[in-house]
């Protein structure tokens, strides 16, 4: 079964570091699309995703730096990476992308 989305975004991962989503449509596509392949494969991408946010809320400058201002976590179970930017102890997830798009496509899902 998935997970609300409503649930995800009302989640605090860690009260020292508030967080904001502006990629819950790329996050919706994915579970959507995951879900269809097998039932039950939409709810394990999103506790990945789940997992990967807790990991960058842990460790906001430990995973890789893709610009001035922007990082990247990859995900462990699926090719889908999580993009963030960090200021003044906020993380802003801006973006989730399948690593096996077009990297222009990418670029476009982070600087729409």
């Amino acid at each position: 079964m998935v997970k609300p989305l409503s649930n995800l975004l009302e989640k605090n991962y860690d009260d020292q570091i508030p967080y904001s989503f502006n990629s819950c449509p790329d996050l919706a596509n994915a579970m959507e699309y995951y879900e269809i392949k097998s039932v039950g494969l939409g709810g394990d991408f999103l506790d990945e995703y789940e997992r990967t946010i807790s990991r960058i809320c842990k460790f906001p400058e430990a995973w890789a730096p893709v610009s001035t201002n922007q990082r990247r976590c990859l995900m462990r179970r699926f090719p889908y990476a999580v993009f963030y930017s960090g200021a003044g102890g906020e993380i802003i997830i801006t973006g989730v992308a399948d690593l096996r798009m077009d990297p222009e496509k990418i670029q476009k899902v982070l600087f729409r």
